[in-house]
């Protein structure tokens, strides 16, 4: 396990070396998919990931396609999103707990640090009565 995570971790950095003015981006943020989040974007490559997890009772993983960026805006990036969440929050939901599996896209709002990230999702009908279901991401991001 630890030859695949130093191989990926080195085609990511030999990928990210031939990029130009390739900034990496790490960040925290409250909203879904994990109620409190680990964010990576970055300007060398189009893809995006978050998740969160608080225990047991609430976790979730969501990863993007950034298919229109603007690194001089501060409408920074438009993806399409997939993820899934679970929650566990009160007993009279099924069996106790909640899961939901979904795709949307999302823009990304970013002055400095700070970023807001509205979304519009669909999926299994478990959380969102009626979809679309609407979402946000709001937190900051630090570049390396």
């Amino acid at each position: 396990m630890k030859r695949i995570l130093i191989s990926l971790v080195g085609a990511a950095m030999a990928f990210s070396a031939t990029a130009q003015e390739q900034t990496d981006y790490f960040g925290v943020a409250i909203g879904a998919p994990g109620m409190l989040n680990l964010v990576y974007k970055s300007d060398a490559h189009p893809f995006q990931a978050s998740a969160g997890y608080l225990d047991r009772d609430i976790w979730g993983a969501e990863v993007g396609y950034q298919f229109y960026k603007d690194k001089g805006s501060t409408l920074s990036s438009a993806q399409v999103i997939a993820g899934h969440m679970r929650l566990d929050l009160f007993d009279f939901f099924n069996d106790g707990h909640i899961e939901w599996n979904y795709i949307g896209v999302s823009t990304t709002f970013k002055t400095g640090g700070f970023y807001f990230e509205p979304s519009v999702v669909i999926g299994d009908d478990d959380i969102a009565s009626s979809n679309p279901a609407f979402w946000f991401q709001a937190g900051y991001l630090f570049s390396f």
